[in-house]
């Protein structure tokens, strides 16, 4: 049951690294066009990357949102499977 929502979930983070990828390598020519031009002073620069890392930042935590509901269930039984396995294992090997 929780196998499904870890591929919708390896798909959507992969979908925002993507995005992220592409945001970062618009930013980055646009920003290199500029201080070509002479018309990106250091301050400026140093503002938009700021500003560039906490738009990546705010875009990845859509994914803190995912764990709502029967989602959550499933991640916590996935967290509590290492405490099982030892006692599951004892009980195969009998």
């Amino acid at each position: 049951d929780a196998l499904p929502w870890l591929f919708e979930l390896s798909r959507k983070a992969t979908a925002v690294a993507r995005a992220n990828l592409f945001w970062a390598c618009a930013y980055n020519a646009v920003g290199l066009w500029l201080a070509v031009q002479g018309r990106l002073t250091p301050v400026l620069a140093a503002a938009a990357m700021v500003l560039s890392s906490l738009l990546v930042v705010l875009n990845s935590s859509r994914l803190g949102g995912f764990r709502r509901g029967r989602e959550a269930s499933a991640l916590n039984a996935l967290a509590d499977l290492p405490n099982h396995l030892p006692s599951r294992l004892h009980r195969l090997r009998c």
